[in-house]
């Protein structure tokens, strides 16, 4: 009997220290997912801006293009205006 109860005390050791395990497991796991949600929200926004970014770019060229070829034309019609003011 006495080796019965020892069995058993044991028995309930082990399920209460086996438990007490998978409860800290579980919260340190609760944590890494709270940690890998923010991380996900980071890269989110990360990609967000350099979307923007990219977008701001884009338009941004496309203005230095225009002012190029405004330029060209300015370019051109000052060269025009000093061939007719020398002839």
């Amino acid at each position: 009997m006495i080796l019965t109860t020892a069995v058993s005390l044991e028995a309930i050791y082990l399920a209460i220290f086996i438990q007490m395990t998978v409860n800290r497991t579980t919260e340190s796991l609760a944590g890494v997912e709270e940690d890998i949600d923010d991380i996900q929200e980071d890269i989110d926004d990360i990609q967000e801006d350099v979307s923007e970014d990219s977008t701001e770019d884009v338009d941004m060229v496309k203005v230095l293009k225009d002012m190029e070829l405004r330029l060209q034309d300015l370019q051109k019609d000052i060269a025009t205006l000093q061939k007719q003011k020398k002839s």
